[in-house]
């Protein structure tokens, strides 16, 4: 476990250097956001990515309160994400052009905050169950710059239901140049918006009748969906 200072408060994180690791090479990096009442340790290991995704940095921040979360009460979360890329970068040889971000629920919320709010950052998001909890702004302000976006969201999520993530959706789908026509791509029940600048698709897989929980197709898709950028 990492510690650094943002702004006086101490924020904690997990760091995992691929293996063979030598610093001769730009790698990318994988944020890997937890749920609420979740951990930085859960968040490293519950995604899946970590065995579908060679020669990645793998980061994952520790939630604040006593129910771990990422409010992003003030920015605070925005901030702690760009301070441990700031220190990472000077430590070790990253891959500036290749930063990517996901998480389910708090921490898809954060991988939408990631596409929205610090697109000079990130290439690629793939958010699961996410929502505006996490400040994201991009429904109603465009972000700087196109990002790469990969969504999936249950139809019946009570808990962040789906509405707030097919705003964000379709604002993105228009920031990124795509028309308003989709059609099916894998996996099932997944679209890919049509006409989209070239390098920034957005991909939304809306699962009929599924609460607020993980898509078992969600760690090879959204794997799948970074590699097209390695």
């Amino acid at each position: 476990m990492c510690s650094i200072d943002v702004n006086g408060t101490t924020r904690q994180y997990y760091l995992n250097l691929p293996t063979g690791y030598d610093g001769t090479k730009p790698v990318p990096v994988v944020w890997e956001y937890h749920p609420m009442g979740g951990s930085a340790a859960q968040g490293m290991n519950m995604y899946g990515l970590n065995s579908l995704l060679k020669n990645v940095i793998f980061v994952s921040p520790q939630g604040l309160g006593s129910t771990p979360g990422f409010p992003n009460t003030g920015g605070e979360d925005e901030n702690m994400t760009r301070t441990i890329n700031t220190a990472i970068e000077a430590k070790y040889c990253t891959d500036k052009s290749r930063y990517f971000a996901t998480g389910f629920s708090y921490g898809g919320s954060m991988s939408f905050t990631a596409a929205c709010n610090m697109s000079d950052i990130f290439r690629a998001v793939g958010a699961q169950s996410g929502s505006t909890v996490s400040g994201a702004t991009c429904a109603n302000k465009k972000p700087a710059r196109m990002v790469a976006v990969w969504a999936t969201h249950g139809d019946a999520d009570t808990v962040l239901p789906i509405s707030a993530a097919t705003s964000m959706i379709q604002a993105l789908a228009k920031d990124n140049g795509c028309t308003t026509t989709t059609a099916a791509v894998d996996p099932s029940p997944c679209v890919a918006y049509q006409g989209c600048q070239d390098g920034y698709p957005v991909v939304w897989c809306v699962r009929p009748g599924d609460p607020h929980a993980m898509a078992s197709f969600a760690p090879a898709a959204i794997a799948k969906f970074f590699q097209q950028y390695f």
